[in-house]
C-alpha cells in the first residue's frame, strides 16, 4: 500500500523541527548575538572566531572520539579562563577570547533550546 501524498507531506512537516537545530542554527544565533544580520558577521577576526566557536561544541561532540566531554559548561569555563589568562594565544586572524565566549554561548543556547 502506497502512502498518500497528504500523509507523506504531513510526516515531512512534523519531522522538520528535528532537523532545524544544528551547526547553521548556532552560527545564525552567533551572528545575532553580535547584532549582525548579514555577511558582515564574518567581516573581522573577532566576529569570525565568535561564529566558529558557536558551532564548535557540536563538531567536537560529533567528530572527535571522546569529544562529548568537551560539550560541557566545565570545558567552556576552562577554555574561557585559558583565553583570558593567555592573550598571546590570539592571532591576527583568530580571537581566542571571542571563540571561547561563543563556545559557552552555544551551551546556553542548547540549555534553552533543547530543554
Amino acid at each position: 500500500m502506497k502512502p498518500r501524498p497528504f500523509a507523506l507531506a504531513l510526516g515531512v512537516l512534523l519531522s522538520a523541527p528535528v532537523f532545524a537545530w544544528g551547526p547553521v542554527t548556532h552560527q545564525v544565533f552567533g551572528c545575532r548575538v553580535l547584532g549582525v544580520y548579514d555577511s558582515s558577521c564574518f567581516g573581522n577576526a573577532s566576529h569570525r572566531s565568535f561564529v566558529l566557536g558557536s558551532s564548535a561544541p557540536d563538531a567536537f561532540k560529533i567528530y572527535l572520539e571522546g569529544g562529548g566531554a568537551l560539550h560541557s559548561l566545565e570545558y567552556a569555563g576552562f577554555q574561557l579562563r585559558y583565553a583570558e589568562s593567555n592573550p598571546g594565544f590570539s592571532t591576527e586572524s583568530f580571537d581566542a577570547l571571542a571563540y571561547s565566549r561563543s563556545f559557552g554561548t552555544h551551551l546556553a543556547e542548547d540549555a534553552v533550546g533543547h530543554h
